[in-house]
């Protein structure tokens, strides 16, 4: 969708910039309003995981969901790049909450194992397709804010099937309600409830030290490896936000047409995120990452000296090569 705000002009598409005049000497409003976006969703990342942890996963996820609903229809009713710029913040704000919270959501169901398969169904990518060609069909802007509302709606509805989080209600002591959950996915993958007799006295005793302590980011400061993983971690992440937002909001820069070179930027992902299943499970998520990381490294170099070189007609090829390699 930022791609769309802040694009200026393409035939036969309606864009905001053109609703409220914003060229010319304005046309920095439209690329302000990705950046405040983002800035609501940078916000809600490091706020969004706290309230997680207090109100708990499900309702967390959900809130979010509800949230980009309602804003996507208010945003489609706006009736000043003021007004929009306002709602793209809070729309940052309830993204950030919901990437934050509900691949952890989803985790803390699964063994160790397993947790590469979430990463790996390419959720992201196949949903950015389906955007492109959205955005092919409907045009107008306020088409797809109204759209987004009609997506989310069935999601809404698991909120009667899927259970909270095993390992939250646990670590808040919530016992019968964690055996609960077990024993519902025991039945519903077919097989006998498990024994849960000594669960009550195990986390008692993994519980037991500092039993009463709230733990905050003042504890992940004060620890010199939790702040080294931590240091290296936001590193990594904000090289790959880098990357990664820069290729996304930057396709309308690229020749032919915009719709389908949203579709190819995110087809391109898929491959990626469908091989870190079995190369995490085979080489380990550090050397996964460290090599993806690499290539997509050098890549973006080989793009640069390409680009400066005015050789720009594997453009396209080698930015979905370094996009593949991201996820």
């Amino acid at each position: 969708m930022n791609t769309v705000v802040s694009e200026v002009y393409t035939n036969f598409v309606f864009y905001p910039s053109l609703q409220w005049t914003l060229i010319c000497d304005k046309d920095w409003i439209a690329s302000t309003i990705t950046t405040i976006q983002m800035g609501g969703l940078l916000i809600s990342c490091v706020v969004s995981g706290h309230v997680a942890d207090n109100i708990g996963r499900k309702p967390t996820a959900f809130l979010s969901l509800i949230a980009l609903a309602v804003l996507n229809l208010v945003a489609g009713f706006s009736t000043s790049w003021q007004m929009f710029a306002v709602l793209r913040f809070l729309l940052g704000f309830g993204i950030g909450a919901n990437l934050t919270v509900f691949y952890n959501y989803v985790i803390e169901f699964l063994p160790t194992k397993r947790r590469p398969l979430i990463v790996a169904f390419p959720s992201w990518a196949l949903w950015a397709c389906v955007f492109g060609f959205m955005s092919m069909w409907l045009h107008d802007w306020k088409y797809l804010h109204f759209s987004i509302p009609m997506l989310v709606l069935p999601c809404l509805c698991m909120w009667w099937f899927l259970p909270e989080s095993f390992r939250y209600l646990v670590t808040h002591k919530r016992l019968d309600e964690a055996k609960e959950v077990i024993y519902k996915i025991a039945r519903i993958n077919g097989k006998p409830e498990p024994d849960m007799s000594k669960m009550s006295y195990l986390v008692e005793e993994d519980l037991k030290v500092d039993s009463e302590r709230k733990y905050s980011i003042r504890d992940v400061a004060m620890s010199p490896h939790l702040r080294k993983i931590t240091c290296l971690q936001g590193i990594a992440w904000m090289s790959c936000g880098y990357g990664f937002y820069a290729i996304s909001f930057g396709v309308q820069s690229l020749s032919g047409s915009l719709y389908l070179n949203m579709f190819l930027l995110s087809v391109v992902d898929i491959p990626g995120q469908v091989s870190s299943y079995f190369l995490a499970n085979r080489f380990g998520r550090k050397w996964t990452t460290l090599v993806f990381l690499l290539v997509a490294g050098l890549t973006g170099f080989v793009v640069a000296a390409l680009q400066i070189s005015g050789n720009a007609s594997i453009y396209v090829h080698l930015v979905g090569t370094e996009s593949l390699m991201f996820y």
